[in-house]
């Protein structure tokens, strides 16, 4: 939960707290889970197995003997209270699990953007679609610059991405393509930063429970965003599209370098 970042305790807290309510109105409001799926659709829509002590990375959340327990404690809420109480009058539940992780993801939170190349980080991952799946540099990005915006500071972007192709290259040589997964890509000062090719390459990922469809309700100052929230309750569907989202390295690395060149000269002018 990377996005705990200069949230502190509290506001981390509060964070979580309405992240969790906003995903269990979703599940109730929006999918109209039914008794008999609601685990099934609680664990592919939300993200709130992470944000608990139960979360092991690498154990699924239907497979994970703890996390069943909580949630069918859940669901116990959810039948006694109905859909319009149950989002907010599961934090009681929840609470002792999640209290426990703040810290830590704060920490790491931290750390991560502390090494992180001004908000973007990589790993090497599979191509998230194609008959084929070779293995991709995939990006990540989270905002270096909270509580200001990372869009007024363009000129340290292009030097974060440089940096991502400049160390990845230096691991895996062999690897010719990028990849990005984000609501972010629908945004201009974001998807600004790739070729042509990266918006004409992409596609709608399917509704889950990761950053790529929620981060659109964390605002810059890693607090909830009303007003995102607001217009999505109000039409009970996302604003953006997680696009999944591709182009050659080698053409980001030139179109970077170029956008640096055009950037410097109008600040000379």
């Amino acid at each position: 939960m990377t996005f705990a970042e200069a949230s502190g305790i509290k506001a981390y807290r509060n964070l979580v707290k309405d992240m969790t309510a906003l995903q269990l109105w979703y599940i109730t409001n929006v999918i109209k889970v039914k008794k008999e799926n609601f685990a099934v659709l609680l664990n592919h829509y939300s993200r709130i197995y992470t944000y608990s002590n139960a979360y092991h990375k690498d154990v699924p959340a239907e497979r994970n003997p703890d996390w069943q327990e909580i949630v069918a404690k859940l669901k116990e809420n959810w039948l006694k209270v109905g859909n319009e109480n149950f989002p907010n009058s599961s934090w009681s539940i929840l609470q002792e699990y999640i209290e426990p992780k703040i810290v830590p993801n704060i920490n790491k939170a931290k750390k991560d953007l502390a090494k992180s190349f001004y908000g973007f980080s990589y790993e090497f991952h599979h191509e998230y679609f194609g008959p084929a799946k070779p293995e991709f540099l995939t990006l990540h990005f989270r905002n270096y610059f909270c509580p200001d915006t990372p869009f007024h500071h363009i000129s340290k972007l292009i030097e974060g991405l440089l940096k991502v192709i400049e160390h990845a290259l230096q691991e895996r040589p062999d690897i010719n393509h990028i990849q990005c997964a984000s609501w972010l890509n629908n945004i201009k000062s974001f998807n600004q930063l790739f070729p042509d090719a990266w918006i004409e390459n992409s596609q709608e990922c399917p509704i889950g429970g990761n950053l790529g469809w929620w981060g659109q309700f964390i605002d810059r100052k890693n607090q909830l965003h009303k007003k995102n929230v607001a217009k999505f309750k109000q039409t009970k569907k996302f604003l953006y599209p997680n696009l999944h989202c591709q182009c050659k390295i080698q053409d980001l690395k030139q179109h970077l370098e170029q956008f640096q060149q055009s950037s410097q000269a109008n600040k000379s002018q």
